[in-house]
C-alpha cells in the first residue's frame, strides 16, 4: 500500500474512486493523515463515487475531495484513476489488504470511462 499512495503523489494528477468505503483511512489512521496532507500540498483533488449506505461524513469537510452517490451496489474493492495508472484495492484489514497497480494509458481512459458514468448518474453527498 505504501508503494502504490506514494506513486499517486508522484505523479500529481486528479484521483477517481469507484466504491469508496474510506477503509483506508478506518485502517491506517496515521498513515492517512500524513498522506492526505500531502495531497492538500500538491493539491491533488478526488472524486469519489460511493454506494449506497455509505457514511461519507468522514471526508465530507477535506480539501480537494467532492463525493457522489449511487444506488448501484458497488463492488468490494476499491478503484483509484490517476494519470496512466489504476490501482484496485481490496481493504480485509491491515495485514490482508491487496493491492494491484496497472500503468496502462488505455486501460485508464477506459476506467475513466467507466467512473464518468457512475459520477454523471450519482447524488452530491453533502
Amino acid at each position: 500500500i505504501h508503494i502504490n499512495l506514494g506513486e499517486l503523489h508522484r505523479v500529481g494528477k486528479p484521483v477517481k474512486l469507484i466504491g469508496a468505503h474510506f477503509r483506508f483511512k478506518e485502517m491506517y489512521p496515521e498513515l492517512w493523515e500524513s498522506w492526505y496532507k500531502k495531497c492538500v500540498r500538491k493539491k491533488i483533488s478526488f472524486q469519489v463515487v460511493v454506494s449506497r449506505g455509505v457514511d461519507a461524513s468522514q471526508i465530507q469537510d477535506l480539501d480537494f475531495v467532492e463525493v457522489q452517490s449511487t444506488d448501484l451496489d458497488l463492488s468490494p474493492n476499491v478503484i483509484w484513476i490517476f494519470g496512466n495508472y489504476v490501482a484496485n484495492i481490496i481493504w480485509i484489514d491491515k495485514e490482508q489488504t491487496v493491492a494491484f497497480v496497472i500503468e496502462h494509458e488505455e486501460i485508464a481512459r477506459q476506467q475513466e470511462e467507466y467512473f464518468e458514468r457512475f459520477w454523471k448518474s450519482g447524488r452530491e453527498v453533502s
